[in-house]
């Protein structure tokens, strides 16, 4: 299932375990720019979470303290949830 093709409709009726299997694979497509891998496989999505307001909050952490690619991942990460 692609998040991408999911109505908002469809979002608000779907369990909330295979919405968030269906966000996480699609955080599949948020690449590390300096590694090469996806931030899902590295192991740095911790938590995906739907609010009662319908927004995604997704919890992460970077591959090391002051990562220079920071600022890019997040922009990444939140132009792949609009």
């Amino acid at each position: 299932m692609n998040i991408i093709d999911i109505t908002p409709e469809e979002i608000q009726n779907m369990d909330p375990e295979e919405l968030t299997k269906a966000l996480m694979t699609h955080l599949e497509t948020v690449i590390d720019p300096e590694i090469g891998i996806d931030l899902v496989n590295l192991g740095l999505v911790y938590d995906v979470e739907i609010t009662p307001e319908g927004f995604a909050k997704v919890t992460i952490t970077l591959t090391s303290m002051g990562c220079p690619m920071a600022d890019q991942i997040v922009q990444d990460l939140e132009l792949t949830m609009k």
